[in-house]
């Protein structure tokens, strides 16, 4: 997903190689770990927004400027 998104001009180019990889990994973690990690530092209410806006928070980075809409309508989305 995230080659076919850069190579259409959504994602930034990679700065290295398995950066994707990397980051799809750190993604996973990122989805499966969340809850845990909102009880260890005492948030003991956590809600579906702040897990959005957390997960948005680790692709965000990855938009070129011509992805930017497109980001900010998924994000309104999710």
């Amino acid at each position: 997903m995230m080659e076919f998104n850069a190579s259409r001009g959504s994602f930034i180019q990679p700065v290295y190689e398995g950066q994707f990889a990397e980051l799809a990994h750190i993604f996973c973690m990122a989805m499966d770990n969340w809850m845990s990690y909102q009880y260890i530092n005492g948030n003991n209410e956590p809600d579906e927004n702040s897990y959005c806006s957390d997960l948005w928070s680790v692709l965000r980075v990855l938009f070129a400027d011509m992805g930017m809409p497109e980001f900010r309508q998924l994000r309104m989305k999710g």
